[in-house]
């Protein structure tokens, strides 16, 4: 006869091998499409640049805005420049923290956004090199993305890139967007 010790010992071994062999209840972190294709974008700019980028000089990264209204933007204009943001920091580069700073033009609903004129004076004052800008437009089923490295001494764009994000349920919601 087998007592209810034997089975208890027998059910918490079979359970501890049967963790082992599947691992966690979750899983690694899944990287979604958009931040994939962003990270795409971020690596594109950083290797198509006309000159070399130091790692050690501050790049600035602005809140993308709307192409229809540059003084605009929306959730999606902040995540994709936080998104970029984050994939040059992966990849070495020193990248400003506009956000605790107090000396560019910030709306708090509409993020860091840069105005040619300030470019200079802003630049400067962050001692950075170079400053990743950018516009969005919203299209039938997707987003159309425009993105330039400035030369913060110069003015002049030394890399850019253009690409899509197609327009799924997350970025309906970031663009406020109400589902068909």
């Amino acid at each position: 006869m087998i007592d209810r010790r034997s089975v208890l010992a027998l059910f918490v071994c079979a359970s501890l091998a049967a963790c082992a062999t599947r691992g966690p209840a979750f899983g690694p972190p899944q990287t979604s499409q958009l931040i994939t294709t962003n990270y795409a974008a971020a690596d594109s700019l950083a290797s198509g640049s006309q000159r070399l980028i130091s790692k050690d000089a501050p790049i600035i990264v602005a809140t993308l805005v709307k192409l229809e209204d540059i003084t605009a933007s929306s959730n999606l204009g902040r995540l994709v420049s936080e998104q970029l943001a984050s994939r040059l920091t992966q990849l070495g580069y020193t990248v400003a923290e506009l956000k605790l700073r107090g000396s560019i033009f910030v709306r708090s609903d509409q993020g860091e956004l840069l105005l040619s004129r300030d470019l200079h004076r802003i630049a400067l004052s962050h001692h950075a090199q170079t400053i990743v800008v950018g516009t969005y437009a919203v299209g039938a089923d997707v987003v159309y993305v425009h993105l330039e490295l400035i030369d913060a001494e110069t003015g002049y764009a030394i890399s850019a890139y253009d690409y899509f994000l197609p327009m799924i349920s997350q970025v309906r919601v970031l663009l406020g967007v109400k589902p068909d």
